[in-house]
């Protein structure tokens, strides 16, 4: 991707965005001004291709360790979803660069950007910070299901096929049986 094929405009309004999620001490109320000018802003459509690379590399870059901490990886959770709240933009082409991070945030067995401590697992299943990530990450893709299943037929059963997958195998984690309960309870009852 070039930046130069953006206008001077909208490669400040990246530059911003980045900077600000990026930035673990962003003030909340930046971060909320900064996802809700995504979920409303008509014209940013350019901005797309930019704003998955970051949410796909940002997240995939803190399940192998990198810095930032569970705040950044649900502020990356938080832009995916403020995109889907767009009605202006289009995901299509960019849906696939993104299942796989978000994915990973709801199944995976360890989330490395949880904690720094070599007991990961033990931490993770009692910090309430760390499920409201699966949470939040699993309502993003279910709500990306809703969108575009009428466009992409198999999207829907193989998330539901994969969440149930991690949700019935007792030999998984209690985070990742969780992950997956969660998802599938928010895509209904049925």
């Amino acid at each position: 991707l070039q930046h130069r094929l953006l206008s001077e405009e909208l490669q400040l309004y990246f530059s911003k965005i980045t900077t600000v999620l990026s930035n673990p001490n962003s003030p909340p109320m930046e971060v909320s001004s900064i996802l809700n000018g995504i979920r409303t802003d008509g014209g940013i459509q350019e901005l797309v291709p930019f704003l998955s690379r970051f949410v796909a590399s940002g997240l995939m870059e803190k399940k192998k360790g990198g810095g930032g901490g569970i705040g950044m990886a649900r502020r990356l959770v938080g832009l995916f979803d403020a995109m889907l709240d767009n009605a202006s933009l289009h995901l299509d082409l960019h849906l696939h660069q993104l299942f796989t991070p978000i994915g990973t945030c709801i199944v995976a067995k360890k989330l490395s950007f949880t904690t720094t401590s070599s007991s990961t697992s033990t931490i993770q299943d009692y910090d309430p910070t760390h499920y409201s990530l699966r949470y939040e990450a699993a309502a993003s893709l279910v709500k990306a299901c809703t969108i575009y299943s009428s466009q992409y037929t198999t999207m829907k059963p193989r998330i539901i096929k994969l969440l149930t997958q991690q949700a019935l195998r007792i030999d998984r984690p209690l985070v990742t049986q969780y992950g997956g309960i969660v998802g599938l309870s928010l895509f209904g009852a049925r």
